[in-house]
């Protein structure tokens, strides 16, 4: 299993925060576990095909 730190995990909670809207009452623990499971989906791909995936802020129009 990797680990990842905790400045990786709150970046990514944060992009998922953001992706849905910025909601006032939403639960940060919610989306702090949500984002370990996207780092460690991403980091099985990456791993499996051998590059990384694109991520929410890599996708943003310029």
């Amino acid at each position: 299993m990797t680990e990842f730190s905790d400045e990786d995990i709150r970046r990514e909670a944060f992009l998922l925060w953001e992706a849905e809207g910025r909601p006032l009452w939403s639960h940060g623990y919610d989306h702090w576990f949500r984002a370990i499971e996207s780092l460690r989906r991403r980091h099985s791909a990456e791993r499996d095909f051998g590059r990384a995936l694109p991520t929410e802020e890599s996708d943003a129009p310029s």
